[in-house]
């Protein structure tokens, strides 16, 4: 996980993502996501933008985000590792884009779903 959230650049290959196999990757391409960038655009597009007591856009609520992110692969049929996927894919999004929103809600590295 660490190193997929650090490495400097992706490939493209969806396996590079922890969690997707070869049967994640066949329902992904079902679903018209052939590559990484439009896996994590996906999920970038999923998120919705709160408004603060001024009307200001505020950060996405990460919560709401990653529960979406999940269904979505639900969904797509993908029944093992979801979790792992939306982790993996919410703490890159965060390493890559800090204001987006906080990864942080994640306490440790001990999920297997």
């Amino acid at each position: 996980m660490e190193a997929f959230r650090t490495q400097a650049s992706l490939t493209g290959d969806l396996k590079e993502v922890p969690g997707i196999g070869p049967s994640a990757v066949k329902k992904l391409k079902e679903e018209g996501i052939d590559n990484t960038y439009q896996l994590l655009g996906h999920y970038m597009k999923l998120a919705v933008t709160e408004e603060d007591e001024n009307g200001e856009n505020t950060k996405v609520d990460t919560y709401l985000l990653n529960q979406q992110f999940w269904e979505f692969l639900k969904t797509t049929g993908i029944a093992s590792h979801r979790s792992a996927i939306v982790k993996a894919v919410c703490e890159k999004v965060a390493s890559n884009y800090p204001a987006f929103h906080d990864a942080n809600i994640y306490d440790d590295d001990d999920e297997e779903d």
